[in-house]
C-alpha cells in the first residue's frame, strides 16, 4: 500500500504575547480508516515542550518526540513529534512552547496508507550557513518524504532574499511571520524514491543560519497488518 497525501493545512504565522504566546493552534482533519497519519511542522524561537492532537476534546492525545535539532547564534530549534492512533475528524492541533516569543509558524498534513509501527523511517537533521542545503533520505517508491527548514540570524536576513524548493518537491509553505526579515519558515514533500533528495536554494545572505530536517513516512506493507496512525513533525526557528 502506498502513502497518500489527503489534505494539507498551509502554514499559519503568529506572533502572540502573554499566555497566548505559549501556544500555537491549527485546525486539521484526519479522515476515517485504519491507516491515517497527521503531520505538522512548527517553527519558532523557543523550544517546543509538547504537542497534542484533539486538544479541545474529552481525551487529548499527547505526541511523542521523534527528532530535534537546534542552530547556533539565534537559538532556533526544529523538533519532530509523532502520534499513533489519532482521533478521526476535524480537531485542534496545539504546540506548547517554553515561553512567549514572536515569529512562530505551524502547518499540518494528513496522509493515509501509513505503517502502524515506526511511521518515521530515516530522519536526517542538519544545520549550516551555506546558500544551498540538501539531504538524501533512504526511502521507497510507495512512501512520501517530508522536509522542513528555517533560516535565521541575529542581523537581518535579506529582505529581498528568496528560497526555492528543489526539483521534484511540492512546496507547501514559504513564510515570514508578520513580514519579519530575520526569519523564514519553509516546508515541502515529494513521492519517495530509493534515495530521495530534499533541497532548497536561497540567497538570504552569507551569515544566515539554517536548520533542516527530512524524513520518510513509512507505508503499510502490502497485505500486512495496519492500524490508524498519526505522525507529527514540529520544527522551530527564531
Amino acid at each position: 500500500m502506498a502513502v497518500t497525501l489527503v489534505t494539507v493545512v498551509n502554514a499559519v504565522a503568529t506572533a502572540s504575547a502573554g499566555f497566548e504566546g505559549t501556544i500555537v493552534d491549527v485546525c486539521a482533519r484526519v479522515s476515517g480508516g485504519n491507516t491515517n497519519c497527521l503531520v505538522a511542522i512548527y517553527h519558532g524561537a523557543l523550544t517546543a515542550q509538547s504537542a497534542s492532537w484533539d486538544v479541545c476534546g474529552a481525551s487529548p492525545q499527547a505526541m511523542t518526540t521523534a527528532g530535534e535539532i537546534g542552530i547556533g547564534g539565534t537559538g532556533g530549534n526544529l523538533k519532530v513529534f509523532q502520534l499513533l492512533n489519532p482521533t478521526a475528524g476535524k480537531h485542534v492541533l496545539r504546540a506548547y512552547v517554553s515561553g512567549t516569543a514572536s515569529n512562530r509558524t505551524l502547518a499540518a498534513y494528513a496522509l493515509t496508507g501509513v505503517a502502524d509501527s515506526t511511521p518515521i523511517g530515516a530522519l536526517v537533521a542538519q544545520t549550516g550557513t551555506t546558500d544551498n542545503l540538501s539531504a538524501n533520505v533512504v526511502s521507497t517508491a510507495n512512501e512520501i518524504v517530508i522536509d522542513a527548514a528555517f533560516f535565521a540570524q541575529a542581523a537581518d536576513v535579506s529582505a529581498l532574499g528568496i528560497a526555492s524548493v528543489g526539483p521534484g518537491q511540492t512546496e507547501t509553505y514559504n513564510r515570514r511571520p508578520l513580514n519579519n526579515i530575520t526569519f523564514a519558515a519553509l516546508g515541502s514533500y515529494q513521492t519517495g524514491e530509493t534515495s530521495t533528495r530534499m533541497s532548497w536554494d536561497e540567497d538570504f545572505g552569507t551569515l544566515a543560519n539554517w536548520g533542516h530536517v527530512a524524513f520518510n513516512v513509512v507505508a503499510t506493507a502490502e497485505g500486512g497488518a495496519s492500524g490508524k496512525t498519526s505522525l507529527m513533525s514540529l520544527g522551530m526557528g527564531t
